[in-house]
């Protein structure tokens, strides 16, 4: 096994986990439309498909075209696919993976809460219940999303700091 197929197979449990993840919120997804579609007419069932199809997506893209992402992600100009598992290359391709996962799915979530942002501002005002949206939530995956392009882009480096 060279560094190439070990990244490939980290990608592709990279998708499955991403996958489960999205699974594991399908019951969330599916009682709050349940719920909200008899307070708000406006609401269709896009506002809670397309949260759910964009993290599939980009889950089944990397369990059937690991190479791709692996070529255009992972590996860099002096990474080779004839290198060795040295464990500096290992951690560089694992945080890599790492950030690659996090995007993935702060992209998902903030797509979730803007989709609901947009159903509860759509809704005429005395039909939506008073609750307060995610802001925090929204927040924390801008900061996700910011982390995990900075541990793609930045893997090297990170690595580099952690074997000091």
């Amino acid at each position: 096994m060279n560094i190439k197929d070990f990244s490939v197979l980290a990608i592709k449990i990279s998708g499955i986990i991403l996958l489960a993840l999205t699974v594991s919120k399908l019951p969330e997804y599916f009682e709050q439309y349940t719920t909200r579609v008899k307070y708000m007419p406006a609401v269709t069932i896009w506002h809670f498909i397309i949260p759910i199809i964009i993290p599939s997506i980009i889950s089944i893209l990397l369990i059937f075209f690991p190479y791709t992402v692996c070529n255009t992600i992972i590996f860099e100009s002096n990474i080779h696919e004839e290198s060795d598992l040295s464990y500096k290359n290992i951690e560089i391709i694992v945080i890599r993976i790492l950030g690659l996962l996090l995007m993935n799915w702060a992209i998902s979530h903030l797509v979730y809460i803007v989709s609901n942002i947009i159903m509860f501002s759509s809704s005429p005002e005395q039909e939506v219940p008073k609750i307060i949206f995610h802001y925090p939530g929204m927040l924390s995956s801008i900061a996700e999303l910011i982390f995990s392009i900075w541990l793609l882009f930045e893997a090297k480096s990170i690595s580099n700091f952690l074997r000091k």
